[in-house]
């Protein structure tokens, strides 16, 4: 019984002396040039988009589609994709949307996977925040349907 009653002790002062290895929810933010697509997979598309706050657009340029070198640019008006999916890649561009989040991508092998980035002169940051991971889809999808008007 003795032994017991140590060894629940001992277990209770390891216990709350591990040490939390996770890293502080310190929020990611930045001031961003554009940002990068990197889909893998089927449907492969490798694609900057660099918002023109001036113009009210996006300058797209691919340069990787469907495992071929390519060279394709264009730009997008606001008006050609949602409201909310623009003003998510101008907020997480200058600074005022968290690119962090709780996202963490399959481990199985699905075929395909995407990667956004945001990008500036010294930075590259993963966007694992799910809301606008959806907003950057939805740029995506325009972009993908653009691209199919041109063919």
């Amino acid at each position: 019984m003795m032994r017991y009653l140590l060894l629940l002790i001992v277990s209770f002062f390891l216990f709350i002396s591990c040490d939390d290895n996770e890293e502080q929810d310190v929020p990611v933010y930045g001031v961003f040039n554009y940002m990068y697509l990197n889909q893998l997979g089927g449907g492969q598309l490798c694609m900057n988009v660099l918002p023109l706050e001036e113009i009210d657009s996006l300058d797209i340029f691919i340069s990787k589609r469907n495992f071929v070198d390519t060279i394709i640019q264009f730009k997008l008006g606001k008006s050609d994709i949602e409201n909310s999916a623009y003003d998510a890649l101008i907020n997480a561009c200058n600074a005022n949307l968290r690119l962090d989040g709780d996202y963490k991508p399959s481990r199985l092998p699905t075929g395909s996977s995407s990667h956004y980035y945001f990008i500036n002169e010294h930075d590259s940051v993963k966007v694992t925040n799910r809301y606008l991971l959806s907003e950057l889809l939805k740029i995506e999808n325009t972009v993908r349907k653009e691209i199919r008007k041109e063919e």
